[in-house]
Protein backbone atom coordinates (compact mmCIF):
# COMPACT_ATOMS: atom_id res chain seq x y z
CA UNK A 1 0.00 0.00 0.00
CA UNK A 2 2.82 2.43 0.79
CA UNK A 3 4.07 2.13 -2.78
CA UNK A 4 0.89 3.94 -3.87
CA UNK A 5 1.62 6.92 -1.62
CA UNK A 6 3.80 8.86 -4.11
CA UNK A 7 0.99 8.65 -6.66
CA UNK A 8 -1.50 9.92 -4.07
CA UNK A 9 0.81 12.75 -3.03
CA UNK A 10 1.25 13.78 -6.69
CA UNK A 11 -2.51 13.53 -7.33
CA UNK A 12 -3.31 15.66 -4.29
CA UNK A 13 -0.66 18.23 -5.20
CA UNK A 14 -2.11 18.50 -8.70
CA UNK A 15 -5.62 19.12 -7.38
CA UNK A 16 -4.41 21.75 -4.94
CA UNK A 17 -2.34 23.50 -7.62
CA UNK A 18 -5.48 23.68 -9.76
CA UNK A 19 -7.47 25.12 -6.85
CA UNK A 20 -4.76 27.70 -6.11
CA UNK A 21 -4.78 28.85 -9.73
CA UNK A 22 -8.58 29.04 -9.93
CA UNK A 23 -8.86 32.01 -7.60
CA UNK A 24 -11.82 30.42 -5.81
CA UNK A 25 -9.97 29.69 -2.57
CA UNK A 26 -11.56 31.71 0.21
CA UNK A 27 -14.88 31.97 -1.60
CA UNK A 28 -15.92 28.32 -1.31
CA UNK A 29 -15.08 25.50 1.10
CA UNK A 30 -11.87 23.54 0.43
CA UNK A 31 -13.78 20.25 0.25
CA UNK A 32 -16.17 21.65 -2.37
CA UNK A 33 -13.20 22.87 -4.41
CA UNK A 34 -11.50 19.47 -4.15
CA UNK A 35 -14.72 17.82 -5.30
CA UNK A 36 -14.97 20.11 -8.33
CA UNK A 37 -11.30 19.69 -9.25
CA UNK A 38 -11.15 15.91 -9.13
CA UNK A 39 -11.50 13.65 -12.15
CA UNK A 40 -12.10 9.94 -12.47
CA UNK A 41 -8.89 7.98 -11.94
CA UNK A 42 -8.79 5.35 -14.70
CA UNK A 43 -5.09 4.47 -14.85
CA UNK A 44 -2.17 4.11 -12.48
CA UNK A 45 -1.71 2.65 -9.00
CA UNK A 46 -4.68 4.49 -7.47
CA UNK A 47 -7.36 2.87 -9.65
CA UNK A 48 -8.41 0.12 -7.25
CA UNK A 49 -8.35 2.43 -4.26
CA UNK A 50 -10.39 5.12 -6.02
CA UNK A 51 -13.02 2.64 -7.18
CA UNK A 52 -13.42 1.36 -3.63
CA UNK A 53 -13.84 4.88 -2.25
CA UNK A 54 -16.27 5.84 -4.99
CA UNK A 55 -18.42 2.80 -4.30
CA UNK A 56 -18.30 3.21 -0.56
CA UNK A 57 -19.25 6.87 -0.40
CA UNK A 58 -21.34 7.50 -3.47
CA UNK A 59 -22.62 4.44 -5.32
CA UNK A 60 -23.39 1.55 -2.97
CA UNK A 61 -27.12 1.45 -2.39
CA UNK A 62 -26.97 -0.30 0.96
CA UNK A 63 -24.22 1.91 2.42
CA UNK A 64 -25.29 3.90 5.45
CA UNK A 65 -23.74 7.06 3.99
CA UNK A 66 -25.98 7.10 0.95
CA UNK A 67 -28.89 8.73 2.73
CA UNK A 68 -26.69 11.62 3.81
CA UNK A 69 -26.30 14.33 1.20
CA UNK A 70 -22.80 15.47 2.37
CA UNK A 71 -21.36 12.09 1.55
CA UNK A 72 -22.57 12.29 -2.03
CA UNK A 73 -20.32 15.34 -2.22
CA UNK A 74 -17.40 13.65 -0.45
CA UNK A 75 -14.17 14.32 -2.42
CA UNK A 76 -12.66 11.13 -3.71
CA UNK A 77 -9.16 12.22 -2.72
CA UNK A 78 -10.15 12.51 0.96
CA UNK A 79 -11.27 8.89 0.90
CA UNK A 80 -7.92 7.91 -0.61
CA UNK A 81 -6.15 9.83 2.15
CA UNK A 82 -8.23 8.10 4.84
CA UNK A 83 -7.22 4.69 3.53
CA UNK A 84 -3.56 5.70 3.65
CA UNK A 85 -4.02 7.14 7.14
CA UNK A 86 -5.45 3.78 8.22
CA UNK A 87 -2.45 1.91 6.82
CA UNK A 88 0.00 4.37 8.37
CA UNK A 89 -1.70 4.28 11.77
CA UNK A 90 -1.70 0.48 11.67
CA UNK A 91 2.01 0.28 10.86
CA UNK A 92 3.02 2.76 13.54
CA UNK A 93 0.83 1.19 16.24
CA UNK A 94 1.99 -2.32 15.33
CA UNK A 95 5.74 -1.77 15.21
CA UNK A 96 5.82 0.69 18.11
CA UNK A 97 3.73 -1.74 20.19
CA UNK A 98 1.85 1.30 21.42
CA UNK A 99 -1.60 2.00 22.79
CA UNK A 100 -4.13 3.94 20.74
CA UNK A 101 -3.87 7.06 22.91
CA UNK A 102 -0.06 6.97 22.73
CA UNK A 103 -0.16 7.09 18.92
CA UNK A 104 -2.80 9.84 18.91
CA UNK A 105 -0.65 11.98 21.23
CA UNK A 106 2.59 11.30 19.33
CA UNK A 107 4.48 14.51 18.62
CA UNK A 108 5.21 15.82 15.13
CA UNK A 109 8.95 15.33 15.72
CA UNK A 110 8.65 11.96 17.44
CA UNK A 111 10.75 10.15 14.84
CA UNK A 112 14.46 10.14 15.66
CA UNK A 113 17.09 9.06 13.13
CA UNK A 114 20.70 8.16 13.85
CA UNK A 115 23.18 6.14 11.77
CA UNK A 116 20.37 4.70 9.64
CA UNK A 117 18.40 3.56 12.68
CA UNK A 118 14.99 4.83 13.71
CA UNK A 119 13.46 5.44 17.12
CA UNK A 120 10.00 6.71 17.96
CA UNK A 121 9.41 8.84 21.03
CA UNK A 122 6.32 7.58 22.82
CA UNK A 123 4.89 9.02 26.01
CA UNK A 124 3.31 6.17 27.92
CA UNK A 125 -0.41 6.44 28.63
CA UNK A 126 -0.01 5.10 32.17
CA UNK A 127 1.42 7.77 34.42
CA UNK A 128 4.41 7.10 36.65
CA UNK A 129 6.03 8.92 39.53
CA UNK A 130 4.95 12.52 39.95
CA UNK A 131 1.94 11.84 37.72
CA UNK A 132 4.26 12.15 34.70
CA UNK A 133 3.92 10.13 31.52
CA UNK A 134 7.20 8.21 31.10
CA UNK A 135 9.02 8.73 27.80
CA UNK A 136 10.23 5.80 25.71
CA UNK A 137 12.41 6.02 22.60
CA UNK A 138 11.40 2.77 20.93
CA UNK A 139 13.36 1.23 18.07
CA UNK A 140 11.21 0.91 14.94
CA UNK A 141 11.84 -0.37 11.39
CA UNK A 142 12.22 1.87 8.36
CA UNK A 143 8.63 1.23 7.28
CA UNK A 144 7.44 3.29 10.27
CA UNK A 145 9.60 6.19 9.12
CA UNK A 146 8.06 5.82 5.65
CA UNK A 147 4.53 5.91 7.11
CA UNK A 148 5.26 9.06 9.11
CA UNK A 149 6.83 10.73 6.08
CA UNK A 150 3.71 9.98 4.02
CA UNK A 151 1.44 11.53 6.65
CA UNK A 152 3.64 14.62 6.90
CA UNK A 153 3.64 15.08 3.12
CA UNK A 154 -0.15 14.71 2.88
CA UNK A 155 -0.71 17.14 5.77
CA UNK A 156 1.60 19.71 4.15
CA UNK A 157 -0.41 19.61 0.93
CA UNK A 158 -3.79 19.75 2.66
CA UNK A 159 -2.79 22.76 4.76
CA UNK A 160 -2.21 24.70 1.55
CA UNK A 161 -5.99 24.96 1.15
CA UNK A 162 -7.42 23.94 4.53
CA UNK A 163 -7.19 26.29 7.52
CA UNK A 164 -5.44 25.33 10.77
CA UNK A 165 -8.43 25.47 13.08
CA UNK A 166 -6.70 23.48 15.82
CA UNK A 167 -3.21 24.29 17.10
CA UNK A 168 -2.56 20.59 17.75
CA UNK A 169 -2.14 20.10 14.00
CA UNK A 170 1.29 21.70 14.36
CA UNK A 171 2.26 19.39 17.23
CA UNK A 172 1.01 15.91 16.31
CA UNK A 173 1.74 13.35 13.62
CA UNK A 174 -1.75 11.89 13.29
CA UNK A 175 -4.52 13.86 11.59
CA UNK A 176 -7.96 13.19 10.11
CA UNK A 177 -9.75 14.61 7.08
CA UNK A 178 -13.45 14.97 6.38
CA UNK A 179 -16.06 17.35 5.05
CA UNK A 180 -15.16 19.78 7.82
CA UNK A 181 -11.50 19.84 6.78
CA UNK A 182 -8.36 18.67 8.55
CA UNK A 183 -8.12 18.16 12.30
CA UNK A 184 -6.07 16.19 14.85
CA UNK A 185 -6.88 12.55 15.48
CA UNK A 186 -9.45 11.95 18.23
CA UNK A 187 -10.10 8.75 20.18
CA UNK A 188 -12.66 7.54 17.61
CA UNK A 189 -10.66 8.16 14.43
CA UNK A 190 -8.41 5.06 14.66
CA UNK A 191 -11.50 2.85 14.50
CA UNK A 192 -12.88 4.82 11.54
CA UNK A 193 -9.74 4.40 9.42
CA UNK A 194 -9.06 0.81 10.53
CA UNK A 195 -12.63 -0.16 9.62
CA UNK A 196 -12.08 1.44 6.23
CA UNK A 197 -8.89 -0.51 5.47
CA UNK A 198 -10.46 -3.71 6.84
CA UNK A 199 -13.15 -3.39 4.18
CA UNK A 200 -10.67 -2.25 1.52
CA UNK A 201 -8.51 -5.35 2.03
CA UNK A 202 -11.66 -7.47 2.57
CA UNK A 203 -10.38 -8.94 5.84
CA UNK A 204 -12.12 -12.16 6.87
CA UNK A 205 -12.07 -14.27 10.01
CA UNK A 206 -11.60 -18.05 10.09
CA UNK A 207 -15.36 -18.41 9.64
CA UNK A 208 -15.29 -16.32 6.46
CA UNK A 209 -17.20 -13.46 8.05
CA UNK A 210 -16.16 -9.82 7.79
CA UNK A 211 -13.41 -9.01 10.26
CA UNK A 212 -12.66 -5.47 11.42
CA UNK A 213 -9.21 -4.67 12.77
CA UNK A 214 -9.30 -2.98 16.20
CA UNK A 215 -6.54 -0.69 17.53
CA UNK A 216 -5.68 -2.91 20.52
CA UNK A 217 -5.18 -5.92 18.24
CA UNK A 218 -2.14 -4.28 16.65
CA UNK A 219 -0.33 -3.99 19.97
CA UNK A 220 -1.34 -7.51 20.97
CA UNK A 221 -0.18 -8.93 17.64
CA UNK A 222 3.27 -7.42 18.12
CA UNK A 223 3.47 -8.69 21.69
CA UNK A 224 2.55 -12.27 20.83
CA UNK A 225 4.82 -12.41 17.76
CA UNK A 226 7.75 -11.04 19.75
CA UNK A 227 7.09 -13.40 22.67
CA UNK A 228 7.02 -16.53 20.52
CA UNK A 229 9.72 -15.60 18.02
CA UNK A 230 12.30 -14.37 20.51
CA UNK A 231 12.03 -17.36 22.85
CA UNK A 232 9.44 -17.39 25.61
CA UNK A 233 11.96 -17.79 28.39
CA UNK A 234 14.12 -14.82 27.39
CA UNK A 235 11.77 -12.36 25.68
CA UNK A 236 9.72 -11.17 28.65
CA UNK A 237 12.04 -8.48 30.06
CA UNK A 238 12.52 -6.88 26.62
CA UNK A 239 8.83 -7.20 25.80
CA UNK A 240 7.89 -5.62 29.13
CA UNK A 241 10.05 -2.61 28.24
CA UNK A 242 8.62 -2.34 24.71
CA UNK A 243 5.08 -2.44 26.06
CA UNK A 244 5.80 0.09 28.78
CA UNK A 245 4.95 -2.33 31.58
CA UNK A 246 6.39 -1.73 35.02
CA UNK A 247 7.24 -5.39 35.59
CA UNK A 248 7.36 -8.72 33.76
CA UNK A 249 4.42 -10.11 35.75
CA UNK A 250 2.12 -7.60 34.05
CA UNK A 251 3.52 -8.65 30.67
CA UNK A 252 3.11 -12.35 31.50
CA UNK A 253 -0.56 -11.81 32.37
CA UNK A 254 -1.00 -9.90 29.10
CA UNK A 255 0.45 -12.61 26.84
CA UNK A 256 -1.35 -15.41 28.69
CA UNK A 257 -4.70 -13.85 27.80
CA UNK A 258 -4.06 -14.66 24.14
CA UNK A 259 -2.73 -18.19 24.59
CA UNK A 260 -4.50 -21.54 24.62
CA UNK A 261 -4.00 -23.96 27.49
CA UNK A 262 -1.50 -25.94 25.42
CA UNK A 263 0.46 -22.79 24.58
CA UNK A 264 0.55 -21.76 28.23
CA UNK A 265 1.88 -25.19 29.22
CA UNK A 266 4.58 -24.92 26.55
CA UNK A 267 5.56 -21.42 27.70
CA UNK A 268 5.67 -22.51 31.34
CA UNK A 269 7.86 -25.48 30.36
CA UNK A 270 10.28 -23.15 28.55
CA UNK A 271 10.44 -20.88 31.59
CA UNK A 272 11.06 -23.86 33.87
CA UNK A 273 13.92 -25.13 31.69
CA UNK A 274 15.48 -21.68 31.75
CA UNK A 275 15.25 -21.61 35.54
CA UNK A 276 16.88 -24.99 36.19
CA UNK A 277 19.61 -24.36 33.59
CA UNK A 278 20.43 -20.86 34.80
CA UNK A 279 21.99 -21.89 38.08
CA UNK A 280 18.97 -20.54 39.98
CA UNK A 281 19.66 -21.54 43.57
CA UNK A 282 16.10 -21.13 44.80
CA UNK A 283 14.54 -24.04 46.62
CA UNK A 284 11.76 -24.44 44.04
CA UNK A 285 14.21 -24.56 41.10
CA UNK A 286 16.43 -27.07 42.86
CA UNK A 287 13.42 -29.21 43.69
CA UNK A 288 12.39 -29.25 40.02
CA UNK A 289 15.95 -30.09 39.00
CA UNK A 290 15.94 -33.06 41.37
CA UNK A 291 12.58 -34.19 40.00
CA UNK A 292 13.92 -34.12 36.43
CA UNK A 293 17.06 -36.05 37.30
CA UNK A 294 15.04 -38.72 39.11
CA UNK A 295 12.50 -39.02 36.30
CA UNK A 296 15.14 -39.47 33.59
CA UNK A 297 17.49 -41.51 35.78
CA UNK A 298 20.43 -39.18 35.31
CA UNK A 299 22.78 -37.12 37.44
CA UNK A 300 23.46 -34.44 34.83
CA UNK A 301 20.85 -32.24 33.14
CA UNK A 302 23.25 -31.38 30.34
CA UNK A 303 23.08 -34.88 28.85
CA UNK A 304 19.28 -34.96 28.70
CA UNK A 305 17.48 -34.42 25.40
CA UNK A 306 15.95 -30.93 25.38
CA UNK A 307 12.74 -32.00 23.65
CA UNK A 308 12.20 -34.87 26.10
CA UNK A 309 12.60 -32.53 29.06
CA UNK A 310 10.31 -29.95 27.46
CA UNK A 311 7.61 -32.55 26.79
CA UNK A 312 7.77 -33.83 30.38
CA UNK A 313 7.52 -30.32 31.83
CA UNK A 314 4.57 -29.54 29.54
CA UNK A 315 2.84 -32.62 30.92
CA UNK A 316 3.52 -31.49 34.51
CA UNK A 317 2.09 -28.07 33.69
CA UNK A 318 -1.00 -29.48 31.97
CA UNK A 319 -1.64 -31.78 34.95
CA UNK A 320 -1.12 -28.78 37.25
CA UNK A 321 1.67 -30.56 39.11
CA UNK A 322 3.80 -27.46 38.65
CA UNK A 323 2.98 -23.81 38.10
CA UNK A 324 5.57 -21.49 36.58
CA UNK A 325 5.53 -17.72 36.34
CA UNK A 326 8.06 -14.92 35.95
CA UNK A 327 8.43 -12.42 38.77
CA UNK A 328 10.31 -9.19 39.20
CA UNK A 329 12.06 -8.41 42.45
CA UNK A 330 12.84 -4.75 43.03
CA UNK A 331 15.42 -3.65 45.58
CA UNK A 332 15.99 0.08 45.64
CA UNK A 333 16.66 1.16 42.05
CA UNK A 334 17.52 -2.35 40.89
CA UNK A 335 15.08 -4.89 39.45
CA UNK A 336 15.82 -8.58 38.98
CA UNK A 337 13.91 -10.93 36.71
CA UNK A 338 13.51 -14.47 38.01
CA UNK A 339 11.16 -17.42 37.67
CA UNK A 340 8.95 -18.77 40.43
CA UNK A 341 8.15 -22.48 40.29
CA UNK A 342 5.37 -23.81 42.50
CA UNK A 343 4.86 -27.52 43.05
CA UNK A 344 1.40 -28.95 43.68
CA UNK A 345 0.67 -29.13 47.38
CA UNK A 346 2.97 -26.24 48.26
Amino acid sequence: MLEEAPALEAHLAGLIDEIAQSGDLGHRSPTALLKDAEALIETGPLVRCSRFVSQRFRERGDDRYCDLEPYRLFPLVLGLIRIHLGVCFGLVALFACARRSEIIDMGLHALLTSDGRYHLTIHQAKRGEGNERPRFDKPVPRIVAMAISIMNNLRTQLLRVMPREDALLDDRVMFFVGMQGIRPFSENHPRVVLQLISDYFDLRGPDGKRWVLEPHQLRRSFAMTFFHSEGEESSLPALAWLMGHHDVEETWRYVKESMTGKEISHAEACLAIAAVNSGDGSESAQKLKTLLLEHFGSDDLAVLDHDDVLEYLEMLSEERKISVKPIQITTGDRSTFTILISHRGE
